[in-house]
């Protein structure tokens, strides 16, 4: 797989996990993603929720700009393994919603 269509920066909501950083999409917030070298990048302490003034800061950062760089030119070797899964080609992904109180496999 070489072919990457990112599905955050446009096409997908951000996400603010419970340590308070701006994520890219909802699955990048899973420690295997979170201690990726590259990934490292986007959630250092200057760009903490609390150590900004607007999300614009942290988006148009070098370092998210250079995160998008790398999704856009399919840079295999600089992205997080949950993109390569959740962003091959044309993949779709859905996430399912389930009623309150129930749970399927």
């Amino acid at each position: 797989m070489n072919n990457l269509k990112p599905k955050c920066f446009g096409r997908m909501e951000p996400a603010v996990n419970a340590q308070g950083f701006l994520l890219p999409c909802c699955w990048c917030d899973n420690p295997k993603t979170l201690n990726h070298k590259t990934f490292k990048k986007l959630i250092k302490d200057k760009f903490h929720l609390d150590n900004v003034e607007q999300i614009s800061d942290v988006i148009y950062s070098k370092e998210w700009q250079e995160f998008k760089k790398d999704l856009a030119n399919s840079n295999i070797e600089n992205v997080p393994p949950v993109c390569k899964i959740k962003c091959e080609g044309d993949k779709i992904n859905v996430i399912k919603k389930y009623p309150e109180g129930t749970l399927k496999q």
